[in-house]
């Protein structure tokens, strides 16, 4: 059974629609803050999906996790019980300060689509886990999803060599490797050399599939 939360009457109407139209008869739909029903009804499961609320009044987005809501306080007492946890972010979620508000065996996803970063999500497998142990995936969302993992010291690592040529190609990163920062992965993997440290585009003699 999946239990759905939304603090507006309007959306959890509209949801609760779409739901029936698809067949979904387990999922229940409740107007009610998920911060009510995790506090008062709810003992644990084999998922908690978070989608907190970033918009402002006028039509804006929070990209700070201190101004979600629910708020991060409340996301982390969820985190303290070792509960599974997924977290729906901003695209403009800066990775640094996840990483460190953050702590035990979690996975941080950057889901790109037709030439946009559209999201960023936090699973965190169990947060009370001793040893630190975080990963980073790289996914194009499309009928075949592809997919890139990476390590947390491969984020934002400048390249060692910089140049550019008349001849060959000039290549532009997809958002998700632009939004994780990996341009000594690029470097290495593709062997390119990135036109200069404050730019995102690199160089290459040949060809580079993708």
């Amino acid at each position: 059974k999946v239990h759905y939360r939304e603090p507006n009457a309007e959306l959890c109407s509209m949801a609760e629609r779409n739901f029936h139209r698809l067949g979904r008869s387990q999922i229940e739909c409740v107007n009610e803050a998920a911060e009510s029903f995790l506090k008062r009804a709810f003992n644990g499961g084999e998922l908690v999906y978070l989608d907190p609320d970033r918009r402002l009044g006028e039509g804006g987005q929070r990209s700070s996790l201190s101004r979600m809501q629910p708020d991060w306080t409340f996301i982390e007492q969820l985190m303290d019980k070792g509960w599974p946890l997924l977290l729906k972010l901003s695209p403009l979620q800066d990775l640094t300060d996840l990483i460190q508000r953050t702590s035990g065996k979690r996975t941080i996803c950057i889901l790109e689509r037709r030439g946009e970063c559209k999201e960023v999500l936090l699973f965190c497998q169990n947060a009370k886990a001793e040893e630190e142990n975080v990963s980073i995936v790289l996914a194009e969302v499309q009928e075949k999803w592809t997919t890139q993992k990476l390590s947390v010291d491969e984020l934002n690592l400048n390249c060692s060599q910089y140049g550019w040529s008349d001849s060959g190609f000039l290549l532009d990163p997809s958002p998700a490797f632009r939004k994780a920062g990996a341009w000594k992965f690029l470097e290495e993997k593709f062997r390119l050399r990135k036109i200069a440290p404050q730019t995102h585009l690199f160089h290459s003699e040949c060809a580079v599939p993708g």
